[in-house]
């Protein structure tokens, strides 16, 4: 709870600064006191005056802020110019040789840079030296990225709004307002959607004015599970952008919980947005948590639209859960529901704007045309349908504008390999390889021995293309990836990569006595590997190598393999 509870403050910093120093003033006790540091500091630089600001917080619990230009050739600065993260785990004093790096990073220490949404670093935030004299791990990493995430956010909205308060001519004041709404709203919305998972996912957001009140988001946690949402936000213009930016920011930092169910994630961020809800605002959000292992869709809703699942047969169901929208009481329930879906269903999460447009004889597009237009491109990418419904309502309503904001989510499910990352051919990417797999099959039904069979088998399969597979070639970079599906009672895992290709005939099973004797070496690995999984196949097809593993979960013991 006391990172949550620490999340929610520098919200709050972030929401109610007034200028850039009062945003890094009090932002960074909040950083300091979260991540044990025994000194903090965020550096800002001003490349136009050759400037570095720096705002220093140690354990004396003072904030103190000076200018400096002697900061070239330090390790700090270096970080900002090549926007490198750093962490080190090793407690032990590093001897640097500029002032700056000797005062701010000292025993362990994390440096993360602050980037803007050009994703161009303008300063860089350093904790080092933990009270508990123990080190920075990855976990902390991700907190700290979560803070420079809200910082950053909160650096440019008040660079944003006082661009605007500068202009003196009212008409270039107003032009100015809009666009920065815009940049807000831009700034709230995911960057990208490279899903590596088995669905494929299409999302248009169009504002009816100048800006919207609609957002949505989506996350891939790090086991390969995923969350989605869909809200829309009451109220127009920068106020309402404003309170936008601060309901998302609470919403998603709550959905990167994986711990929270939808329910319990509304829950919390409606008694966090009521805090910061004036004038009447409030937000409807429906959140669905996908876990793509075991198909199934968890999803809560708070006061938004009674969402859709079609079916591969093209029958459809309303997904409803209950509940009033985030901000409006101090206190709510909700209540969602959970449902499985198949290869060949679609998810359509959408905003009001998308169903109730009207045509010159008053009648709505609706909801039953929508699903059937959805149905009828249903051969088409999530992307494409999500274009050519859009084009279908603005010509359904014929109208040079739109009346409300149309927002629009797709999901179309398949039978793709659910998981997917790519590895570096190294020894020590091994134990990120093996956690990646472990953290995938852990959430299915799985005996102690058959889990253990699957990370030693992949332990043994990942240790062969690397210490072998790419042995004795030029390959620059090399590089294996590994595929892991879920069908029925099976499980998939294909390792695929570009070294020299591997002949099982050649390789004798394991002797004993030979090896003892030194007439051979090797042939254990690929022995072991046969007999933890119940099917193993090598094929090598365009440059590539593929091994292919499958275990039955209801096998109770390794029974050898059908290869």
């Amino acid at each position: 709870m006391s990172e949550l509870e620490s999340l929610f403050e520098l919200s709050q910093v972030v929401s109610s600064a007034k200028s850039q120093a009062d945003l890094m003033k009090h932002s960074i006790p909040v950083i300091h006191n979260e991540m044990d540091a025994g000194r903090t500091g965020i550096f800002l630089i001003n490349r136009r005056m050759g400037l570095l600001t720096c705002i220093s917080y140690t354990s004396e619990k003072i904030v103190e802020i000076f200018r400096t230009k002697d900061y070239q050739g330090s390790f700090i600065y270096r970080s900002v110019e090549e926007e490198k993260t750093t962490i080190k785990e090793d407690i032990q004093n590093f001897e640097f040789n500029h002032e700056l790096d000797l005062e701010f990073l000292k025993g362990s220490y994390i440096v993360l840079p602050l980037t803007n949404p050009e994703r161009n670093a303008f300063g860089v935030i350093t904790v080092s030296d933990r009270v508990d004299k123990l080190s920075y791990n990855y976990s902390h990493l991700r907190l700290l990225q979560t803070f420079a995430s809200l910082i950053a956010r909160g650096h440019e909205t008040l660079k944003l709004q006082n661009e605007m308060i500068s202009r003196k001519a009212m008409q270039r004041s107003l032009e100015r307002e809009i666009e920065i709404t815009r940049e807000i709203q831009k700034n709230i919305l995911p960057e990208s959607k490279v899903f590596h998972s088995n669905f494929d996912l299409g999302v248009k957001s169009v504002p009816a004015k100048e800006v919207s009140g609609d957002f949505y988001d989506y996350y891939q946690y790090q086991d390969g599970q995923y969350s989605f949402l869909i809200s829309d936000v009451s109220g127009k213009s920068l106020p309402a952008a404003i309170f936008m930016a601060m309901s998302s920011s609470i919403i998603r930092t709550l959905a990167r919980d994986h711990d929270l169910d939808p329910e319990e994630i509304l829950k919390q961020g409606n008694a966090l947005i009521y805090e910061d809800s004036h004038n009447g605002m409030f937000v409807t959000t429906f959140f669905i948590h996908y876990n793509p292992a075991i198909f199934t869709l968890d999803y809560a809703s708070a006061g938004h639209n009674d969402q859709v699942l079609i079916r591969k047969d093209d029958s459809w169901e309303i997904i409803k859960g209950s509940g009033p929208p985030l901000g409006v009481l101090p206190s709510a329930s909700y209540k969602g529901g959970s449902l499985t879906v198949e290869p060949g269903d679609m998810l359509i999460l959408y905003t009001d704007g998308a169903i109730e447009e009207k045509n010159s004889k008053d009648e709505e597009f609706g909801l039953e045309r929508m699903i059937r237009e959805v149905i009828a491109r249903k051969h088409l990418t999530s992307q494409e349908i999500v274009e050519e419904l859009f084009g279908l309502v603005r010509k359904f309503s014929g109208a040079p504008e739109l009346f409300d904001d149309f927002t629009v989510m797709i999901l179309k499910f398949n039978d793709n390999y659910q998981f997917s990352r790519i590895f570096e051919a190294k020894t020590s990417e091994i134990p990120l390889f093996r956690e990646f797999v472990y953290q995938t099959i852990k959430v299915r039904n799985l005996e102690d021995s058959q889990r253990d069979d699957i990370l030693l088998a992949c332990d043994e399969a990942g240790t062969n293309i690397v210490m072998h597979g790419y042995e004795n070639t030029d390959l620059k970079n090399p590089k294996f990836e590994c595929k892991i599906r879920f069908t029925g009672d099976w499980i998939t895992i294909v390792l695929i990569d570009s070294g020299k290709v591997f002949h099982r005939e050649e390789v004798q099973d394991p002797s004993i006595e030979d090896n003892l004797s030194g007439k051979r070496k090797g042939g254990f690995g690929v022995y072991l590997i046969e007999k933890l999984m119940d099917s193993v196949d090598y094929s090598s097809e365009g440059g590539k190598n593929f091994l292919v593993l499958k275990k039955n979960f209801r096998n109770k013991a390794s029974n050898g393999n059908n290869v």
